[in-house]
């Protein structure tokens, strides 16, 4: 699923960003957390408004460390967020709150509009301005290839098509029999803009076109541990440099690359029940003398 990719995108990136770039666009006090499924936490006036969601990291959170984490917060009024993730699937899951929250905790986000931003409406927004973005645009892809798995030999495609991530269940439902492989295409677009090391005023000739650069670099080594030899680059350009471009007098620079990723199309049987699921598994007897029926509940 398109949405799921790039969410799954957005929040490993966001953690490379703040874990390994230093890169923090915005960060909010926690003064409690509660212990509920999903967990709450308060930020006061936090200013993200419903329907929207924030991919950050909270940290510092004393007592109920399972708070601590990278999540997706979506604010459930002016004052809270409720803290959920996904798993390999692109399935929302819900934190658990265990322990008391005692004091402190903060969180972080890497992009001042929360995330990687998902279609074409959003380029009418106000470009490197809201430095670190991220646009991605799906278009026109190439016709399917009815080899699953990208064509990879059968020996093959368990080990390598898709990557093996999440818990041994997930791991099973990823890897139910493809159909086909689709090829998805996007238009990325990547916004940067540096400070000359902590000045007020942007270096557009040298600091902004590396501090794009690195941000590409970051997002698409993202990209290839997710979807490793199913992702593809087919070009990249500079549209900030063309000369009818009106992103020259803006800060900062734009970078748009096409990206192609390898979808494996299947309509698998669940191997296992999902978070949040109830049902019974109903066992026939095998004894021809008996006539009661195993039930197993699931819960």
């Amino acid at each position: 699923m398109i949405g799921a990719l790039i969410a799954i995108t957005s929040l490993n990136l966001t953690q490379v960003l703040i874990q390994d770039y230093g890169v923090v666009a915005q960060t909010w006090p926690i003064t409690a957390a509660t212990t509920t499924t999903p967990i709450t936490v308060t930020s006061a006036a936090h200013g993200v408004p419903l329907g929207r969601v924030v991919h950050g990291m909270v940290s510092g959170v004393g007592g109920e460390t399972e708070a601590n984490g990278l999540w997706v917060l979506t604010p459930t009024d002016a004052d809270t967020f409720a803290l959920s993730t996904f798993t390999a699937q692109g399935e929302t899951t819900n934190s658990v709150g265990v322990n008391a929250y005692t004091s402190g905790g903060q969180i972080q986000a890497a992009f001042p509009e929360w995330s990687i931003l998902l279609g074409r409406r959003n380029l009418a927004l106000a470009g490197a301005v809201a430095s670190p973005r991220i646009v991605f645009i799906p278009t026109a892809g190439k016709r399917w290839s009815f080899e699953a798995y990208a064509g990879a030999a059968p020996d093959l495609q368990p080990a390598v098509y898709p990557r093996v991530r999440g818990s041994s269940q997930q791991q099973a439902m990823t890897l139910q029999p493809q159909f086909a492989t689709e090829y998805t295409t996007f238009e990325v677009w990547v916004f940067g803009c540096a400070t000359n090391y902590g000045a007020a005023s942007p270096s557009p000739d040298f600091l902004d076109f590396d501090a794009t650069q690195a941000l590409v670099y970051a997002l698409m080594g993202v990209m290839f541990n997710e979807a490793g030899a199913g992702f593809q680059i087919l070009r990249e350009d500079w549209p900030s440099q063309k000369p009818e471009s009106g992103l020259m007098t803006q800060r900062g620079q734009a970078w748009m690359g096409i990206v192609e990723v390898q979808q494996g199309a299947s309509l698998p049987p669940l191997t296992f029940v999902p978070l949040n699921v109830q049902g019974q598994i109903t066992v026939e007897p095998v004894n021809p003398g008996s006539s009661d029926p195993i039930v197993i509940d699931i819960t």
